[in-house]
């Protein structure tokens, strides 16, 4: 079903298609609560991780809706797709304009039919998860917000690596299989200035850093939690020069901010930068030539 059926009602029975309620959530405290019914559901003994707020807990009406969901080995395998009107989700829509990196969780759970959910609904065993992941990407084509969802697994702690037998670590820096940890490799002060044109602010202080520790590192915002990527980093009359790939519209100065440092997950940078060459992930002697196109040496 498009998301036009949806926003328009031309399902013929509408009580009978199932029912979906959708927790968006992210670290600066903005929650939509939505559901896919043409009305507003109140749901009593939603667990806690839904009912931030109250209980019963309002799920609002909302041209919503999510693609498929494909769960294998009790893993969800596939990027699913959530879309909403750029009105409903405006929350949410300014992260594509601004370029930021948000923590963005997304639940999806199915419920009784809409003919039971007429009145106050209660959260039960009829009432599953279908997907609960982290937005990977985000995309606005005309009115429509569309948020792809990754199950935080393949996000998180790569229990699917990102790579087979590559040269690479296919490690996530700082995660639990990586070890390092990332309050020793982070400065954490405030912004003394900053250039929208160029895209640069300085950081008080360099925490004993050298240019460019910080490049593909990430600069977490300390008001608003928002984390940008960092392009480069330097350090002159000892301050920190970071230069951002996007640019954040609440940066203020004397805003605080942590940096921490980014890998190329090479084995160099593993031993040389973190001095964890023990736990890395990668097979760095796998020869550059394949002997069966180009002969042995």
């Amino acid at each position: 079903m498009s998301l036009q059926t949806a926003i328009t009602g031309e399902n013929s029975r509408p009580d009978q298609r199932p029912v979906y309620l959708y927790r968006v959530g992210d670290d600066t405290g903005t929650i939509l609560y939505l559901t896919s019914y043409p009305t507003d559901i109140s749901v009593s003994s939603v667990p806690a991780a839904w009912s931030d707020a109250s209980d019963p807990q309002v799920f609002t009406a909302a041209p919503c809706i999510h693609g498929s969901v494909e769960v294998k080995n009790g893993l969800d395998e596939l990027t699913t797709e959530f879309q909403i009107l750029i009105s409903t989700g405006v929350a949410y829509s300014r992260y594509c304009l601004s370029g930021v990196i948000p923590r963005i969780e997304v639940t999806i759970a199915k419920v009784q039919i809409g003919a039971a959910l007429a009145g106050a609904a209660v959260w039960n065993v009829d009432t599953g998860i279908r997907q609960r992941g982290l937005v990977s990407k985000l995309s606005v084509v005309e009115s429509t917000l569309t948020l792809e969802i990754t199950p935080e697994p393949l996000l998180g702690n790569q229990d699917v690596p990102r790579w087979r037998f590559g040269r690479t670590c296919n490690r996530q820096l700082y995660a639990d299989d990586c070890g390092v940890d990332r309050t020793n490799y982070q400065h954490q002060n405030a912004i003394l200035a900053f250039d929208i044109a160029t895209r640069q602010l300085t950081v008080s202080g360099d925490g004993g850093f050298a240019s460019g520790y910080f490049r593909q590192g990430v600069l977490t915002h300390g008001p608003t939690g928002m984390r940008l990527p960092v392009f480069n980093s330097a350090v002159e009359a000892g301050n920190t020069i970071i230069t951002l790939h996007q640019w954040l519209p609440d940066i203020e100065v004397s805003d605080n901010v942590i940096l921490n440092a980014g890998c190329r997950h090479t084995y160099e940078e593993c031993r040389d930068k973190f001095s964890n060459e023990d736990n890395f992930g990668g097979f760095p002697s796998i020869p550059t030539k394949n002997p069966t196109i180009h002969g042995a040496e």
